[in-house]
């Protein structure tokens, strides 16, 4: 081959290297998942009829379906393809009103449509990007009326239908924890309270309905906060009056009270009751909320058999009884304050846990009315001695803290000796009742110091519960407060092992943030060619070695 052939075979492969260079660089790269199978959606004007549902999560809004936010009425389009545009018109709505309805969908962390608005032929136009899109749909603007809404993307063509209601609508419902729902349990005797909610309406009649049981209690919200919260006593309800002179409701109008002193309950009515001097029967009750001779919520109450769970006996420092509240005694009780113990010295606080829900109907009755500090403790004093029989119907709890010889200890003294404290834990159906042993009144021997076991029987109508604690010798400085306990040390890893992080100091592959210079990672703009032929610096170096060739045969 001649030098002017050789040059021009060169020239001829240059050409075709930077050819074969300027289509790998320009060729637009399809779309890739991380197992290199192409994740390219269908466009609009793709090949193929679209098919186009849609429908909004609820026919009437705001819902009383509670899976439907009352901000929203969401609308779910479902279509063969993504990424198609689809407009949507109203008769009721123009265009920007539209724009308002879903303009909260962009704000979302993943919304499922974009490059929506208004066009300028006063069209409402949205792109979609799922195949099944739930697009936020704001009506808080909306007038009362029925709304249908068409959608066209292509050929195809969906209508969705949703109600606007527009009301002052009066409700109301029994409460638990903030949501509507509630059911409620009391042992005989025990004290209930019913959290009320009300909408729009400030006078509502609540129901209680049973077997020979017919009671209406007329509640008044007082202070607009829709909210009334009634208790019931369950030892006073449907009871008949201890007195000729008074009428059937006596006890009833004692048994159901307000807890907010701004609301009020206006009326009691007892239209049926069992008859006797007894508590509201073991059984099942129908709960209403009505008003306007219109039923807005029901719910049930449920009254179980008396029973007492336990007694249970603490000693402590005798400081632990002032002041003392149920909080505070539980917490002493919990962090071992008061520990559980079988002997007690002179000194020191002893408190009896006992279990029964039982227990606050008579109690709270005794304590009706008394605004002062010990009140519980003189109202469990007339409950659990004779001395006030003519406040409280009925004898339901008896108390009675035995030794030997009919030795006993004297509560009402020991009370007026400053040594009684009764803090009572309703929400968790305890009373606490703590006495302090260096004021405690024995009456027939001696308590203090003897050695001797003393038991605490405590009896819940035909239920009875008891506990045993030793009167031991002690001294009178050795109930100071005792030291806590020394934190155990951690445990060592066997040999050969490593401890386990806690789960807490693991970041989740979800949030763990990727290496600063992670080798891994891609500009956006990066293009990479794949499939078989060169790659770009294949196809440079190529060029290069034919170029050093083809001067190498020039030389020669």
């Amino acid at each position: 081959m001649t030098t002017t052939r050789q040059h021009a075979a060169a020239l001829a492969l240059c050409a075709l290297a930077l050819a074969s260079v300027a289509v790998v660089a320009t060729a637009p790269a399809a779309a890739q998942t991380d197992d290199g199978v192409s994740n390219t959606t269908d466009a609009t004007n793709a090949t193929g009829e679209l098919s186009l549902d849609a429908s909004f999560a609820a026919s009437t809004w705001p819902s009383s379906d509670v899976t439907i936010s009352e901000t929203y009425n969401p609308l779910t389009l479902t279509a063969n393809r993504s990424n198609y545009t689809v407009t949507v018109q109203s008769e009721a709505l123009d265009s920007s009103t539209l724009a308002d309805v879903f303009a909260d969908e962009l704000a979302t962390d993943d919304p499922a449509v974009a490059d929506f608005g208004e066009t300028e032929g006063g069209v409402f136009r949205m792109r979609v990007l799922d195949r099944n899109a739930t697009i936020l749909a704001n009506f808080t603007t909306a007038v009362t009326q029925p709304y249908a809404f068409e959608f066209e993307a292509g050929n195809a063509t969906a209508t969705a239908t949703t109600e606007i209601v527009r009301c002052e609508c009066v409700g109301a419902g029994f409460l638990d924890r903030g949501s509507e729902g509630a059911t409620f349990t009391t042992g005989q005797s025990g004290v209930v309270t019913l959290p009320i909610g009300l909408k729009h309406v400030d006078t509502a009649t609540v129901t209680i309905d049973g077997d020979d049981v017919d009671i209406t209690a007329t509640v008044v919200d007082g202070n607009d906060d829709d909210r009334v919260t009634l208790a019931a006593n369950t030892h006073l309800l449907a009871r008949n009056a201890p007195f000729d002179d008074h009428a059937l409701p006596y006890w009833t109008e004692r048994g159901l009270w307000v807890t907010d002193d701004a609301d009020r309950v206006e009326s009691v009515d007892v239209d049926e009751a069992p008859g006797g001097d007894y508590p509201l029967p073991v059984g099942e009750y129908d709960l209403t909320i009505s008003a306007d001779d219109e039923t807005l919520a029901t719910s049930e109450l449920t009254v179980t058999d008396p029973s007492i769970a336990g007694v249970d006996a603490r000693v402590g420092p005798a400081d632990t009884l002032a002041n003392a509240t149920a909080a505070s005694l539980r917490t002493a009780a919990a962090d071992g304050t008061l520990a559980a113990d079988e002997a007690v010295s002179n000194g020191s606080a002893l408190v009896y846990e006992i279990e029964s829900a039982s227990l606050f109907g008579p109690l709270w009755t005794a304590a009706s009315g008394d605004e002062s500090q010990d009140r519980f403790a003189q109202a469990f004093l007339d409950t659990v001695t004779d001395r006030n029989d003519s406040a409280i119907p009925g004898d339901v709890v008896t108390v009675d803290i035995a030794g030997p010889s009919d030795a006993r200890v004297d509560l009402l003294n020991t009370s007026r000796d400053g040594g009684l404290v009764v803090a009572p834990d309703r929400a968790n159906a305890t009373l606490y009742v703590g006495v302090r042993t260096d004021r405690l009144a024995v009456a027939n021997g001696t308590a203090l110091g003897s050695g001797e076991t003393f038991t605490a029987s405590v009896g819940v109508y035909d239920r009875t519960a008891s506990e045993a604690v030793q009167f031991a010798d002690g001294a009178d400085d050795e109930s100071g407060t005792p030291a806590p306990p020394s934190p155990e040390p951690p445990a060592t890893p066997e040999r050969g092992t490593s401890p386990s992080p806690d789960a807490g100091d693991t970041p989740s592959p979800e949030t763990a943030a990727p290496p600063a210079d992670d080798p891994t990672e891609q500009s956006p703009d990066a293009t990479t060619a794949t499939g078989p032929g060169f790659g770009v610096a294949a196809v440079v170096a190529a060029l290069l070695a034919v170029s050093s060739l083809a001067v190498g045969r020039r030389r020669d």
